[in-house]
């Protein structure tokens, strides 16, 4: 059923105002299911105003992904990664602690739609006074529960992630069809313009340890930023199209490449910045900056078939065999280079499927990893990779 009212802080009970939509698919499965979360108003004087109730939401499209994290929505959704994506959660109960504005990973939600089972009725947080219905609400993301997320989870996994379009539930095959050949192709996508900082800025820790470093902000999430600070570190968060030259003018001890959305093979620009920063600044990639550092490197990248994304997510260190559980977000991945490419060695593996989860190249004092070492949501079993980055850092 669909949301409208928000509830109080600890076991509101929230109204619900019945509203059908879908989920098409480009495969042309149909999803059928109830809106909450943002809606397309009727027009002014179109009815009495007791009868002016939130209509079916306005068509939204996007790649549509999904997650296994359990717990963790409010980061899911505003993490800059999951831009241009419609989003499925795989957990059955969503909605029930609310929407908590300070785990927040960026300044807004970044999917264009979310698909649930089923959306709790209450939420019960001493934290926060905002559902999460309240939420997509306010930032003019649509939603859809009911829907029968094992399914579609099914079909996503067995047949690939794939476009979609959520739209009312009158709209006809052929406008359905229309909208979905209007959504473009993640493949060859670069998002980074839609969610990097526009302008350089400062991020000063409350107690520095005299290190300063570059961060590179292709949709970086906010607990990133967190680790650096809570290490004494300050932080200069420039955009994705940064120069390498203006970089290492400004002489500081290291650069972080992040995370962020879309296909890493069509970033031209920030793949040469960082191929000219390679080997004169220590450099770390995370996730997408990960799969930049690769193809800086010389190596390869790929669409994987649905990608990686949740927090139960096994990878094995090459060196010592150390298995970590890891927090994922990401659809494309560095190709394994055959023969092995001398100037790189792959760190790390996935356990699931065994793409590379690591790479170095050794004496140029550059590393990255596909998973996320601050996880949020997930485990933190790999926070000592900000611990390895900033000790390079020291050295050079």
């Amino acid at each position: 059923m669909g949301v409208r009212g928000q509830g109080d802080p600890v076991g509101g009970q929230l109204k619900f105002d019945v509203r059908r939509a879908k989920l098409v698919l480009k495969s042309g499965e149909i999803f059928p299911g109830v809106v909450f979360g943002a809606r397309r108003r009727l027009p002014a004087g179109s009815a009495p105003p007791a009868l002016q109730v939130p209509a079916s939401p306005t068509p939204a499209g996007g790649e549509v992904v999904f997650t296994t994290s359990m717990t963790g929505y409010t980061e899911s959704l505003t993490d800059p990664s999951f831009a241009g994506q419609i989003l499925v959660l795989t957990n059955p109960l969503i909605g029930n602690y609310g929407f908590e504005r300070r785990r927040m990973e960026s300044g807004k939600i970044q999917v264009v739609g979310l698909i649930v089972s089923e959306l709790s009725p209450v939420f019960s947080n001493p934290q926060t006074r905002l559902s999460l219905d309240a939420a997509l609400r306010s930032a003019g993301v649509p939603g859809l529960t009911g829907v029968d997320t094992r399914r579609l989870t099914e079909l996503l996994r067995d047949g690939g992630s794939q476009n979609g379009v959520l739209a009312p539930i009158e709209t006809p095959p052929a406008r359905a069809r229309a909208l979905l050949a209007a959504v473009p192709d993640m493949a060859g996508m670069d998002l980074s313009p839609r969610v990097t900082l526009k302008r350089p800025r400062w991020h000063l820790p409350k107690k520095k340890s005299g290190l300063k470093i570059a961060l590179v902000d292709y949709g970086v999430k906010q607990s990133i930023v967190n680790e650096l600070l809570r290490r004494g570190v300050s932080v200069w968060r420039v955009p994705a199209s940064t120069r390498a030259v203006d970089i290492l003018s400004a002489r500081l001890d290291g650069v972080l490449l992040s995370n962020g959305p879309g296909d890493p093979a069509a970033m031209r620009q920030p793949i040469g910045h960082i191929r000219a920063l390679l080997g004169k600044t220590p450099m770390f990639g995370i996730c997408l900056g990960h799969q930049l550092l690769g193809l800086a490197g010389g190596l390869k990248t790929f669409k994987l078939k649905f990608g990686h994304r949740g927090a139960n997510h096994p990878v094995r260190a090459s060196g010592n065999g150390r298995v970590a559980i890891t927090t994922q977000n990401h659809g494309f991945s560095v190709r394994m280079p055959r023969p092995p490419s001398r100037g790189c060695r792959i760190t790390h593996e996935s356990l699931y499927d065994g793409t590379v989860e690591g790479l170095e190249f050794p004496g140029k004092a550059a590393f990255g990893v596909q998973f996320h070492p601050e996880s949020s949501p997930g485990p933190r079993d790999s926070l000592d990779l900000f611990d390895r980055f900033l000790t390079m850092c020291k050295k050079r």
